[in-house]
């Protein structure tokens, strides 16, 4: 790729994925998601990808499989299935590899268990119904998710807003636009407290 990330150069914590969107002008997001073990500050790390069917968590158990340390697990899954693509397994199995959160775009079961891991899980929704491992999937490949593109490598964020995804080129000037936002909101909120109209200080 001729790109690498320095993960001991630490997104800051004052940083959220709201910050992170608005400095993408409102991009980035992966959707709204059920959160399981919610971060109390942003975790980030390197998008581990798969693409599968509802259902099949082949792909899921494969892309599981390249996990390293401090990734994070993306998984686009498309067709109306009700059956879940990830349980308490998998994602024990994503635990120990490393993984720093888990983000399934479709359906997750046992949810009693995923909560006493302690891994950040983001998932549509929860149902029973396993699914099977048929091995239609891909891992390792360009996947979209609520319309944002998300390529093996780049960043993805993570906290209690919920998911953002930064293209690993842009993720420099990305994190100083980020920076430029909270400083704007520190001196809105500075204001706010000395009494001063919302209305006014932005200029309605």
């Amino acid at each position: 790729m001729g790109i690498s990330y320095n993960f001991k150069k630490l997104i800051p914590k004052v940083i959220s994925t709201c910050n992170i969107s608005d400095a993408m002008d409102r991009k980035g997001s992966l959707g709204a998601f059920k959160i399981l073990n919610g971060p109390q500050t942003a975790v980030h790390g390197r998008a581990v990808t798969c693409q599968t069917r509802a259902g099949d968590w082949w792909a899921v158990v494969k892309a599981i499989d390249t996990i390293k340390e401090g990734d994070i697990l993306v998984a686009s899954v498309t067709g109306g299935s009700d059956k879940a693509v990830m349980g308490e397994l998998l994602a024990h199995s994503a635990k120990i590899r490393g993984a720093s959160a888990i983000v399934i775009d479709g359906y997750v079961r046992d949810v009693p268990e995923l909560k006493e891991l302690g891994i950040p899980i983001y998932a549509r929704d929860y149902v029973s119904n396993a699914g099977n491992p048929e091995a239609h999937g891909k891992i390792d490949v360009k996947i979209m998710i609520n319309g944002t593109v998300v390529m093996p490598g780049d960043i993805i964020v993570c906290d209690g807003s919920g998911v953002v995804c930064i293209p690993l080129k842009k993720f420099d000037e990305v994190i100083e636009k980020a920076k430029g936002v909270v400083k704007k909101e520190d001196g809105i909120r500075k204001r706010i407290l000395k009494g001063d109209l919302l209305g006014d200080i932005l200029g309605f």
